[in-house]
């Protein structure tokens, strides 16, 4: 069947932060696979994962999926989970998207910071010639999720035509308040360019 798959996880409720698999013919109807269980599961680092990626490495036939490395149904609440969660990232390899190796754990952040969430990577993007500006309408936002109030919104509207990585803005807490702020910095060079820049050697 040709269609679409959508891989998510359902929320902070048992199980919720896991792996779920859906598939469509026409991108509005979907069908849960696997009775609607997860298909992947985390059981390393917080033994719960949230927003899943994709990508395809046609060089060496395979399938990675990328997971931010969180588990907020756990009860330590989203506080904690800004300065001391989600300092890596799960991954898991398949080579035909039905059979999926053992969950993998890739250490990314650094102390006193957690936040490594929602990461989305460009496989070879310098021979595909695929960049962040053929992005559209991108734009990240923060929301009081009590009220549905948004609190703060930035679009990203620069010209990133030749940048592979870009960090949108940073959330961090400082004298006991949380701040945020809107950089829009683009590196050639994908990852290892970006990480580069903050002294993280990814050789």
């Amino acid at each position: 069947m040709a269609g679409y798959l959508f891989v998510h996880f359902i929320g902070e409720q048992e199980n919720g932060e896991q792996i779920y698999f859906a598939v469509s013919e026409d991108g509005l109807h979907w069908q849960d696979l696997n009775g609607g269980q997860p298909v992947l599961i985390s059981d390393i680092g917080e033994a719960g994962v949230r927003d899943p990626f994709i990508v395809r490495d046609e060089k060496n036939h395979k399938f990675y999926l990328i997971a931010t490395d969180l588990c907020i149904g756990s009860g330590k609440g989203w506080e904690w989970a800004v300065t001391e969660a989600s300092r890596d990232l799960i991954v898991w390899e398949s080579e035909d998207m039905v059979n999926w190796s053992r969950p993998r754990s890739c250490h990314v952040g650094v102390d006193g910071a957690g936040c490594v969430w929602a990461t989305e990577t460009i496989y070879d993007a310098e021979t595909r010639r695929q960049n962040f500006g053929q992005v559209s309408n991108a734009f990240i936002r923060i929301v009081d999720e009590t009220t549905n109030q948004e609190l703060i919104r930035y679009d990203l509207g620069e010209d990133f035509s030749i940048e592979t990585a870009v960090v949108v803005g940073e959330l961090y807490r400082h004298d006991g308040e949380w701040k945020f702020n809107a950089i829009g910095s683009g590196f050639q060079g994908g990852l290892a360019a970006l990480c580069g820049h903050y002294g993280i050697d990814v050789a």
